[in-house]
């Protein structure tokens, strides 16, 4: 399990998740960016990657929006987010090689006070083992209850008082 961070400093408050994915970073930038690849292992809907496009993505019927507010191909996207447990917060993913045609991803979400981290802590912790399964296999597998799952793994780890 690669946990996320939450970190909380001069700089604000933050979910951090590093990955280290033994693909290119055109291949984990295509699964990004693609409407057909992303609806298989993030969110489906509208994500359109240039500066100030558009974001309307669906989780599970609750609905995602933003604008895009950073982009530089295969390496930087970065996003508006609002959300019931993310509302007025932005994110970044950032994709560097790691040698041997591998990436390194860092995900970044800058929360603020009205954010749950406790929520997205474990969301953004199955999205990121879904992309490693879906870069695997092309097919990402519905797991029940893991959310709950991770969320008292997260609370456990991290504290009640996170949340």
């Amino acid at each position: 399990m690669t946990d996320g961070t939450l970190i909380d400093d001069e700089n604000g408050k933050r979910l951090v998740f590093e990955r280290h994915l033994p693909h290119s970073r055109t291949r984990v930038w295509q699964a990004l960016v693609n409407p057909e690849q992303r609806a298989k292992w993030f969110f489906a809907g509208t994500l359109d990657p240039v500066a100030d496009g558009r974001v309307d993505l669906k989780d599970h019927g609750q609905g995602i929006t933003g604008r895009v507010t950073a982009v530089e191909n295969e390496t930087l996207l970065s996003f508006t987010w609002n959300s019931v447990d993310g509302p007025n917060s932005t994110v970044s993913f950032q994709l560097s090689d790691a040698g041997n045609g591998s990436t390194h991803l860092v995900f970044t979400h800058c929360v603020n006070d009205d954010c749950r981290p406790m929520n997205l802590l474990p969301g953004w912790h199955a999205i990121f083992d879904d992309l490693g399964l879906y870069l695997e296999a092309d097919t990402v597998a519905e797991q029940t209850g893991r959310h709950a799952r991770l969320r008292e793994h997260y609370l456990t780890t991290l504290g009640q008082a996170s949340s």
